[in-house]
């Protein structure tokens, strides 16, 4: 019989989250227990006007089913920095329920969730070129994850 495996976290609430301006590799957790939690944003370097889409993936590369629980109805909250500054994306002004909420992921089965980042145009944020930094702050239990983009 195959059991599911939890992943307990209390709900977490934006809170002051810090960024640099320093570029780096997409982040990626692997969790001991066959579960991968990815971030990624692509196209990494986008032009004003413009458009990126960040992702968080989880993805079940064990051989057991795997149970995710949140204290919130979303995996994740998001923001954008620039330095320490945050940047207002609209696809990361969001909220959450506070209700409980489970995935159940099958081996080798995917959950995903999406953030449009447009710049520049008449639906996009105006900023200045340069280095941004995405940071997902997980609902889940595993952490802020971060990746980086350019505008140029």
């Amino acid at each position: 019989m195959i059991r599911p495996r939890s992943l307990l976290l209390m709900a977490i609430a934006l809170g002051a989250c810090t960024a640099t301006d320093s570029l780096g590799p997409a982040a990626t957790v692997l969790s001991d227990d066959g579960l991968r939690v990815t971030l990624t944003i692509e196209p990494k370097t986008i032009g004003a006007p413009g458009k990126a889409v960040a992702t968080l993936t989880y993805e079940n590369t064990g051989s057991e089913s795997v149970v995710l629980w949140s204290g919130a109805s979303c995996l994740s909250f998001a923001a954008v920095y620039r330095g320490g500054k945050r940047i207002p994306f609209p696809s990361t002004e969001y909220f959450c329920t506070g209700a409980e909420t489970y995935w159940e992921l099958q081996p080798g089965g995917e959950l995903t969730q999406e953030w449009p980042l447009l710049v520049g145009g008449g639906d996009g944020v105006k900023v200045p070129a340069g280095p941004y930094r995405f940071v997902a702050m997980t609902n889940t239990g595993h952490g802020n994850l971060k990746a980086t983009f350019v505008v140029r």
